[in-house]
């Protein structure tokens, strides 16, 4: 009886390392998303490239760069503490040009009414309802906090080095009058990555 009891152990010992393993396979197989992404940060004559965390002041100017290596749906949620919006819904081709928001003669200026500042970047091969729709309905900060970091957590890549190989941008920055073809910031993004979708999430402190 215990010998049997010790074979039906190590037989389902060997199933749930097959399941186990079955699922990483799965992962791994999901498609890597890799976007070029930044943000501009113009201080006064001080331009750079923002960092997850940063400090920003009232009347910093940000401008916003995208550009996924596949045809992806992009969104741009802009969240603060009384409110969440959603800046951007767009379906990215291949061979589109780099999204920049608002313009690639514009910036969102910082008006300080806040004491943070939240752009979270969302690149995916199928289109998210719940993000799609955020433009007709409202959305408190803490609904928003939940729907972003479980999207974090799915796109968190578990098994791939695919990420470190790096692509070219397609076609030209999108621009007015042509003049994002002379945009030295596009050139210098970087390349981040997801699996199944990618978030790229930016929180800034306001002083």
């Amino acid at each position: 009886m215990e010998k049997r009891l010790q074979r039906i152990g190590v037989f389902f010992l060997i199933l749930a390392l097959g399941s186990v393993g079955q699922v990483f396979a799965e992962q791994d197989q999901q498609q890597i998303i890799r976007a070029k992404i930044g943000i501009q940060v113009k201080s006064g004559k001080r331009e750079q490239r923002a960092k997850s965390r940063q400090l920003l002041k009232k009347g910093d100017l940000l401008r916003i760069y995208v550009h996924p290596e596949e045809s992806s749906f992009i969104y741009v949620v802009h969240a603060t503490k009384e409110t969440v919006t959603l800046l951007n819904m767009t379906k990215q081709q291949i061979k589109s040009s780099t999204l920049i928001l608002p313009s690639i003669l514009s910036y969102y200026e910082v008006d300080g009414n806040s004491a943070f500042e939240q752009i979270t970047v969302v690149c995916s091969p199928q289109e998210i309802v719940e993000l799609s729709t955020l433009g007709q309905r409202s959305m408190t900060h803490e609904q928003w906090t939940t729907l972003n970091q479980r999207l974090q957590k799915q796109s968190k890549i578990v098994l791939s080095k695919k990420s470190e190989v790096a692509f070219a941008l397609a076609g030209n920055v999108r621009s007015l009058g042509g003049a994002g073809n002379t945009d030295s910031f596009a050139k210098q993004l970087q390349i981040y990555s997801g699996q199944g979708l990618l978030v790229k999430h930016y929180e800034f402190k306001v002083r």
